[in-house]
């Protein structure tokens, strides 16, 4: 990363989408234009207010399965970011839904039972509420003719404990137009258009919008820019732009070394690690990154004036987390053997047929964005010490983190960099 100073500002913004189809129920289309106010059932609703603050157990489970999901991305080849928080808090909206089998699989992979999930997210909300660099939002979409079938229970834990607004809509073609609205006024206007079509099996959507937006406390200076040698995974090399500047805080573990560098509110900020041997595979550093090691990072790291050197950035990926998930133990959602009866109170043939999440980052002088939007389709801290300058001239982890609980929000690689 980079080795001097001046600003920079962060965007990011993640999305996660639950699209809930049925093969067992009907899907007739209404013809109502768009979103009209009396479609949102829950305008009016004050949403809970929680006075626990976000526990050590939920902060590990969140950053245990950011990572675990991370490390079942596979694609080493290939510059990735992922979500974490947005897809644990979508799925935790969809977990509300699950019983059996299905149910104990997602709490496995979310880390928490049912009951903690949703206080967990509960306490993530009103932990928001103190500061501006991050919001969230939540939205559950129902098609009229559905709206019946689902279980008033349902949609009040997901209304009051993650804060979702629910809406009446004919989620034919001409919802797609008010989804992606909501979806672009929650992400700052980062992710535009979240879907192309909706499936004309489908009667639930379930939105989790997750942006992102801080400058950092010692900005970079855009006349410390200049080209340095990225070293491809690949073994190329690229002349790239570095910014470059210091940091506040330096980490380090027998696998990594790097750096921490705070935004204005300093509750945040953005880790870069890099393998400690030159010539590790970082896919090998990536194993060993597990939700223990980045909290032990974060809680660990040591307060120093890091020179640092990184390149500016522009990525995006789409990335399909059906395999990941799955990988992770949640497999019975995918297939005949789902059981979401919590979602209507009875028996029916719901599943999670996929889970797209599309993320896109930039790095700049003048500030970052990054957005990541998911879609699941449900068919049927130290004293000051000296530290070495990083220079991120190699593959390396990046992640946008929340300080005070120690929580990967966004977490990356970049592995080639093209001139």
């Amino acid at each position: 990363m980079s080795t001097h100073n001046k600003p920079i500002s962060r965007k990011l913004a993640g999305i996660l989408t639950c699209t809930v189809l049925s093969m067992g129920l009907v899907s007739g289309c209404s013809s109502s234009e768009s979103m009209k106010e009396s479609d949102n059932l829950t305008a009016n609703m004050e949403f809970k207010k929680v006075a626990s603050e976000f526990t050590t157990e939920e902060s590990t489970a969140l950053a245990d399965f950011s990572m675990q999901l991370f490390q079942n991305l596979g694609r080493e080849d290939e510059n990735l970011l992922l979500s974490g928080s947005s897809a644990w808090m979508a799925l935790g909206m969809a977990a509300n839904g699950a019983e059996g089998d299905t149910l104990r699989q997602m709490e496995t992979v979310l880390g928490l039972d049912k009951d903690q999930i949703n206080k967990a997210a509960a306490a993530w909300f009103s932990s928001m509420e103190d500061q501006n660099s991050l919001t969230m939002a939540d939205s559950i979409w129902l098609k009229n003719e559905f709206r019946d079938e689902v279980a008033k229970s349902f949609l009040e834990t997901c209304a009051q404990d993650f804060r979702a607004e629910v809406l009446s809509s004919t989620l034919d073609q001409k919802a797609v137009k008010d989804i992606n609205d909501w979806t672009s006024k929650h992400t700052d206007g980062l992710i535009p258009e979240l879907i192309k079509e909706i499936p004309s099996m489908t009667q639930m959507i379930l939105v989790n919008a997750e942006a992102f937006n801080g400058k950092w406390a010692a900005p970079f200076d855009e006349a410390d820019t200049k080209k340095q040698t990225f070293h491809n995974q690949d073994g190329s090399e690229s002349s790239v732009d570095f910014l470059n500047g210091h940091a506040d805080w330096s980490v380090e573990n027998d696998e990594v070394v790097g750096f921490i560098k705070e935004y204005d509110e300093s509750r945040y900020g953005y880790m870069l690690l890099l393998p400690k041997d030159a010539d590790k595979p970082l896919s090998d550093t990536v194993k060993s990154l597990d939700g223990a090691a980045v909290t032990n990072l974060l809680s660990n790291r040591m307060s120093a004036d890091v020179q640092v050197s990184m390149p500016k950035l522009d990525q995006e990926s789409t990335l399909t987390l059906n395999d990941a998930l799955a990988a992770c133990g949640m497999t019975d959602a995918f297939g005949d053997q789902a059981d979401f009866s919590a979602i209507t109170g009875s028996k029916n043939d719901l599943y999670i047929s996929s889970v797209l999440q599309k993320t896109y980052i930039e790095v700049s002088e003048k500030g970052t964005k990054a957005a990541a939007a998911t879609e699941i389709g449900i068919e049927t801290m130290a004293m000051p010490v000296e530290a070495d300058p990083v220079v991120a001239d190699r593959p390396y982890v990046y992640m946008i983190v929340d300080l005070d609980h120690s929580v990967p929000l966004f977490v990356g690689r970049v592995v080639n960099i093209q001139e």
